[in-house]
């Protein structure tokens, strides 16, 4: 069964709410801030599913030092990518096809979980991906 960040919250964190009822400011898909997570009301399914998803690994985590911002945002985009595209979930789309918006509509995640989840495959993934494809195997940055 694919991951399901709504089922989890509230299994989880019951006395979180989720909330995409606002628009959020223009670059901001999502903020946890204490009880809350918003979600931008122009985000589709699949966004939300993987928005949610990434502030879910921040609530996790807890949040980093500024210092650490940045690299906390890499580790979290990983993290949920991870989270929301299993190596036989991803290798099942890539028989079908190779452009990242198809991917990314076929594993119903956005784009940039789709391109986050490529740029760090692990060495044992990306053979298991060469295994799979032999020669048909092209990596997408």
């Amino acid at each position: 069964m694919s991951w399901n960040p709504w089922r989890w919250v509230g299994e989880h964190y019951p006395h979180i709410v989720v909330s995409c009822e606002h628009r959020l400011p223009k670059r901001v898909a999502g903020i946890w801030r204490d009880n809350t997570i918003w979600l931008c009301s122009t985000l589709n399914q699949a966004e939300r599913r993987s928005v949610l998803t990434h502030e879910l690994q921040h609530l996790q985590r807890g949040l980093p030092s500024p210092q650490y911002r940045d690299r906390e945002e890499r580790i979290v985009d990983e993290l949920a990518a991870r989270r929301l595209i299993a190596i036989a979930d991803l290798a099942r789309a890539l028989r079908s096809t190779r452009d990242p918006d198809a991917l990314a509509e076929e594993l119903w995640v956005d784009r940039h979980t789709v391109e986050v989840r490529l740029s760090n495959l692990s060495p044992d993934e990306t053979a298991e991906l060469e295994r799979e494809f032999g020669d048909e195997w092209l990596w997408i940055p």
